[in-house]
């Protein structure tokens, strides 16, 4: 196990284990002001931790038991008794006992913040709160929570994950096993030495367990749970010996076939040979062979990332049947790609993160009365600060490989507007970001008229004609599209008082710092 200090020690040492300040944390925001939620889980991510904001109030129960999270931060709206209920109902429930939870409240009483304190919250912060001190709070609750617990955890690099579940099996320990790592997260509930679930991204049961065996980095927590002897008798057991002899087996035929594994990134495409008849090199009756192949067939171009995206099978299968059928002459690389052009896992990750991102997004457009066949989405920016949102795209993790982010990027480095079109199964998204300039007015007016959403990203709000031309483009859209103004000091006193008397404009002084931030923030309809 690991020391404080992120060292060795033996596993029969004792229970130990701090959670270091920064860790990554998954931590639920409860808020029901659609602009405030978007700015703090934009800015708890950019700190590096997983979070999520839930608008309304009344799942935050269910959610906080569901998903377990390592923080719940809670909106209290009505002071006093009925403001708690959530806190009280969560502190009676054996799984949410212990979570932390910080309330953002409107109230200044002491009395209040007494009366919160008394229900079981760990700490009160006033609004308008600082978001650097609200994240500093989120980072100590989580740290010291880590710090309470019965908490085993380490580093994958240093500490293989097949001897972690081998010791809690033989140890006979009960509690839930978090994984995290670049390529997503996971977890194993584990009882009196069994694995009762597994659960990684989409996977659950034995594949999900089979991926989770087949990482090697990442991080990994492992917190113990009392559990009844009732609840031990009536859980159901995966077969860990079994998945550790199939991990094993499948990590040894991929070393002997790391040559022909297509890079993840790599575009791939059927020969037309034929699988050869007779006996093979290796047992192929757990390999997707069937499914690769028919992906491949009705997909030109298809990657081993889009193949481990789409079939619902542990990634190291997905791996070995596509390098197997390389070996075997059916499938190959199509063309030649640059050296260093193939996505990394966290890449891979992250661009999932985006898909899942537009998904969402498209889906909430559609709720709010947009079609979706070619939705746009704007950003107008003042010219003072027109290098903030090129920072914000290059940050991406998968900006390297994304052409159309990068392409965005070029336009914009040449001080000219440009935009990029983002696809889902639901329809299209292009975000258009265009300079707050008299030549780009007329062009950002149309834009705005038919837009799911309009950010204007601001430094002075000095053309406060067009910034009042785009405020009434969307104020006269018929869907519920969005408008937020970013902008701070002086020109956040301006903008204030341009969009007091409408419906559909927010102001914000905090900019998006990720690009999922900037997705959250203009969610059309996400105040109904």
């Amino acid at each position: 196990m690991l020391d404080s200090a992120g060292q060795t020690q033996g596993l029969g040492s004792g229970w130990a284990g701090h959670c270091r300040e920064g860790d990554l944390a998954k931590i639920l925001v409860v808020e029901s002001d659609p602009i405030l939620g978007a700015v703090l889980e934009d800015r708890l991510r950019a700190a590096g931790h997983d979070a999520q904001h839930l608008v309304d109030r009344e799942r935050a129960l269910a959610r906080a038991m569901a998903d377990q999270p390592d923080l719940l931060i809670l909106e209290v709206v009505e002071p006093g008794e009925a403001g708690l209920e959530v806190v009280r109902a969560l502190r009676q429930w054996g799984e949410t006992r212990d979570l932390p939870i910080l309330v953002l409240s409107s109230s200044t009483e002491s009395a209040d913040r007494v009366e919160a304190l008394r229900a079981g919250v760990d700490d009160h912060l006033s609004k308008p709160c600082d978001l650097e001190e609200l994240a500093l709070r989120a980072e100590r609750l989580v740290a010291r929570r880590a710090a309470l617990a019965p908490v085993l955890q380490g580093d994958l690099a240093n500490y293989p994950l097949w001897e972690l579940v081998q010791y809690l099996s033989n140890a006979r320990k009960s509690g839930q096993l978090e994984l995290r790592a670049p390529a997503g997260s996971g977890r194993i509930e584990v009882v009196t030495g069994r694995v009762g679930s597994a659960a990684w991204e989409e996977l659950s049961g034995p594949e999900a367990l089979l991926a989770i065996l087949g990482l090697k980095r990442g991080t990994f927590r492992f917190v113990a749970e009392e559990r009844s002897a009732e609840a031990t008798a009536d859980a159901e057991a995966l077969d860990l010996n079994r998945a550790l002899m199939q991990a094993a087996w499948l990590d040894d035929e991929l070393d002997k076939r790391r040559g022909f594994l297509p890079p993840t990134g790599a575009p791939l495409k059927l020969t037309g040979a034929r699988l050869p008849q007779g006996e093979h090199s290796l047992d192929l009756s757990g390999l997707p062979l069937d499914d690769v192949s028919a992906l491949v067939r009705e997909m030109p171009g298809t990657r081993v990332f889009d193949l481990l995206k789409r079939l619902p099978r542990a990634p190291q299968t997905v791996r070995l049947a596509a390098a197997y059928l390389v070996e075997c002459g059916v499938l190959a690389a199509a063309g030649s790609p640059e050296v260093g052009m193939f996505p990394t896992t966290a890449e891979i990750a992250s661009a999932e993160l985006l898909d899942m991102a537009v998904l969402e997004f498209l889906t909430s457009a559609r709720k709010a009365g947009f079609g979706t066949t070619s939705l746009p989405l704007l950003v107008v920016v003042e010219p003072g600060i027109w290098e903030l949102p090129q920072r914000l795209l290059q940050a991406f993790p998968g900006y390297r490989c994304n052409d159309v982010l990068s392409g965005l990027v070029k336009h914009m480095e040449l001080l000219q507007g440009g935009s990029a079109t983002l696809f889902s199964e639901l329809g299209k998204l292009s975000l258009h970001l265009l300079m707050l300039t008299g030549e780009a007015r007329a062009r950002a007016e149309a834009i705005a008229t038919v837009s799911a959403g309009v950010l204007l990203w601001l430094d002075k709000a000095e053309d406060e004609a067009a910034i009042g031309g785009l405020i009434g483009r969307v104020e006269a859209v018929k869907a519920e599209a969005a408008g937020v103004v970013v902008a701070s000091g002086a020109a956040l006193a301006k903008v204030t008082r341009l969009v007091k008397r409408t419906r559909r404009w927010r102001v914000s002084s905090h900019a998006p710092q990720t690009l999922l931030g900037l997705f959250g923030l203009l969610q059309p309809g996400a105040g109904a």
